[in-house]
């Protein structure tokens, strides 16, 4: 939960000083560094040894970013690293992305089902849902096994089961209840 309101502090601190062209510039070169750093080693062992200077890995990130990073993004890595919070930056990053998306009513929608889905399906998904949530829908469907049947949706922190699983479980539940009510009234 920390890292999660650190990360949503530095974002919003970020959107504050630029302007909503440059938000979602600065949004995509987070993305750019982090998927720079996640995919080099040396990158990853030097940022996060503690015995090396935040000089040093200042110098690293304004060498590599050369020519892909703006000054606001810079500037922002610098006092991460002063502040030992370099490893926020891929939080920071989805945090800036939610507020984008908040501030452009739209929202993103995870669709967990057992099996693939067609296009016309996560079409028909993406209609209701901008229809009820009244917002412009990011639909990202993930394929989950243990749904069994039908679907989970995951909108921001609101979970709509309509699995298999989902109905199993609460069957499941119901069952125990009517156990135990049971054995109540035979005492």
């Amino acid at each position: 939960m920390r890292s999660s309101s650190l990360a949503a502090t530095y974002a919003r601190g970020v959107s504050s000083v630029v302007t909503s062209r440059e938000r979602q510039a600065v949004l995509e070169e987070l993305r750019w560094l982090c998927e720079l750093i996640r995919s080099n080693d040396r990158y990853v062992a030097f940022l996060c040894h503690p015995g090396i200077r935040s000089q040093d890995k200042k110098e690293l990130i304004h060498a590599a970013g050369s020519g892909h990073l703006s000054e606001v993004t810079l500037r922002l890595c610098d006092l991460l690293v002063d502040n030992g919070r370099l490893a926020y930056l891929d939080a920071i990053a989805l945090q800036l992305s939610a507020l984008i998306d908040r501030e452009a009513l739209k929202v993103r929608v995870t669709m967990k089902t057992a099996f693939p889905v067609g296009p016309r399906v996560a079409a028909e998904v993406e209609r209701a849902l901008a229809a009820f949530l009244k917002r412009t829908i990011d639909l990202h469907i993930e394929i989950d096994p243990a749904v069994l049947g039908g679907a989970r949706l995951f909108v921001d922190d609101l979970l709509i089961d309509g699995s298999l699983a989902g109905e199993l479980h609460k069957l499941r539940r119901h069952v125990a209840a009517e156990a135990i009510d049971l054995t109540k009234e035979e005492s």
